[in-house]
């Protein structure tokens, strides 16, 4: 009882999770992190139709959730092609996440990466045991996909705040880099002020011709 109630809390966690987490990735993060999210956001959602259009038979209510299909409202379909599935997808969207990581030299993605791959080890081992313990590997697989939607939407905030601090670190230079070209100028101009008139020929009074006379010089 206490494990259905761990899962339920989990899952829920999960379905919440989803939309805001991925909401705040694709509106607020850069480019990588808006990849990460519609990438991961898409696999999800996938699955969940996969899952509601296998059996509707044995799950006469749609998923609930874009986090997994459901035969009761506490987490994945209990079928032994979710870990085949799960293992494809996994794999997939790792190797995607490692993409981005170096792509755009992101620690964050890296994380989602490795959070993301952990996956494999949890699929694998639920198919080793003879599909035993559904309820143990739906928990794992429920935290894992609220971990890398937390992570998205982690790295997501930090982009948008490192790009508005840049913004207001580029306007402070602009801005310090006008004045002193206007100061610069300033001081030019006083310099030129100050500075002694050259003397002005003197000009010819009217009516008169100005002659130059050019004497040879004494023998």
């Amino acid at each position: 009882m206490h494990l259905l109630a761990i899962k339920a809390v989990i899952h829920l966690v999960a379905v919440y999770a989803t939309p805001l987490c991925g909401g705040i990735a694709l509106i607020k993060g850069g480019k990588p992190e808006r990849l990460g999210a519609a990438v991961f956001v898409a696999a999800i959602l996938l699955t969940d139709l996969f899952f509601a259009l296998a059996s509707p038979a044995a799950h006469p209510r749609p998923a609930s959730t874009a986090i997994a299909a459901i035969s009761s409202p506490t987490g994945y379909a209990n079928t032994t092609s979710t870990a085949y599935i799960d293992l494809a997808s996994t794999l997939l969207l790792s190797c995607f996440f490692l993409y981005l990581a170096i792509r755009y030299a992101s620690l964050w993605l890296a994380a989602a990466m490795i959070i993301q791959a952990s996956e494999l080890y949890f699929a694998r081992l639920y198919i080793d045991s003879d599909f035993a313990n559904f309820n143990v590997y739906a928990i794992e697989l429920n935290s894992i996909c609220a971990l890398v939607l937390f992570t998205l939407a982690g790295a997501a905030l930090w982009s948008w705040r490192s790009r508005t601090v840049k913004r207001r670190d580029d306007a402070k230079r602009a801005l310090a880099a006008e004045r002193r070209r206007e100061e610069q100028e300033r001081r030019f101009q006083a310099m030129f002020d100050f500075r002694t008139p050259s003397l002005m020929p003197a000009s010819v009074a009217p009516g008169k011709v100005a002659r130059l006379i050019i004497e040879p010089p004494p023998i």
